[in-house]
């Protein structure tokens, strides 16, 4: 349990210094800035290290269909409050299977109101030092990979690798069926 606080702590504190040349806004500023700015309630929440994401990143965090986030101490604490178990999506932007798992099972209604009900999703780009800490936690053997994780324990429950050409969504949705408590 001790290894699962010092992997929240870490990534907490990674995700605070990612955010290389944001400057918080003057205290006397009454300007407003994306980070002061008013958002819609049910828009997707981006904490500062996703507003520096580029590319393939970020578009997967703020498209498609699944709640993405990117802090995973936040959605163990959300995982814990709701019953859930904690899904961690591990991506690349190189990787075309995980292209593909984004535009079709992810994407799909009835998979995304699957993973919806069994967990809190993270997103983690394995090309960030993000990434790398939580591989030490929950290794991957590629990519795409799923791993679900307990947030009571910490533990790994069940790990879901790659992505197939053919009948991915319902391979994807019979792992999660697998899964989910009767």
């Amino acid at each position: 349990m001790k290894n699962v606080w010092s992997l929240l702590v870490l990534v907490s504190a990674m995700a605070a210094f990612v955010c290389v040349g944001c400057t918080p806004p003057a205290a006397d500023s009454t300007e407003e800035t994306p980070e002061t700015s008013a958002k819609p309630a049910d828009a997707v929440a981006l904490s500062p290290a996703d507003e520096k994401l580029e590319g393939f990143a970020k578009e997967i965090l703020t498209a498609g269909k699944v709640n993405w986030t990117s802090d995973f101490s936040a959605a163990m604490e959300k995982a814990k409050a709701e019953g859930k178990m904690v899904f961690v999506k591990y991506t690349a932007s190189y990787c075309a299977p995980c292209k593909t798992m984004e535009k079709e099972a992810l994407s799909d209604d009835a998979v995304v109101s699957k993973l919806d009900d069994l967990a809190v999703a993270v997103h983690v780009d394995i090309d960030t030092a993000t990434g790398e800490v939580m591989d030490d936690y929950y290794p991957k053997k590629g990519v795409p990979a799923g791993i679900l994780v307990d947030p009571a324990s910490g533990q790994a429950v069940d790990r879901y690798l790659g992505y197939p050409a053919e009948n991915g969504v319902k391979d994807f949705s019979d792992w999660l069926d697998k899964n989910t408590p009767a």
